[in-house]
């Protein structure tokens, strides 16, 4: 990954994402400390492909099976309050 600085970046900037959207990641630097990265865009993956791939960088576990189910409320619970408020 090749490394460049702020003022390079901005001279250099057409040239530089020719070269992003080649696949190519750069790293953008301020006085010798790297500040930004420059990476081809991805498009948005759902939600699910998402999880998924956090789970398999480790980053995110996948809820345990208990197998207790969670507690359902009755419906009409608004009105039984209502009607006993009357």
């Amino acid at each position: 990954m090749q490394a460049f600085s702020i003022y390079e970046t901005k001279t250099r900037l057409s040239e530089l994402l020719r070269h992003v959207k080649r696949g190519r990641e750069l790293v953008v630097t301020d006085r010798g400390r790297a500040v930004a990265k420059l990476v081809p865009y991805e498009e948005p993956r759902s939600l699910h492909e998402r999880l998924q791939q956090l789970a398999a960088m480790g980053r995110l576990r996948p809820p345990l099976s208990t197998g207790i189910t969670p507690v359902t409320r009755k419906p009409g619970a608004l009105k039984r309050f209502l009607k006993g408020r009357e």
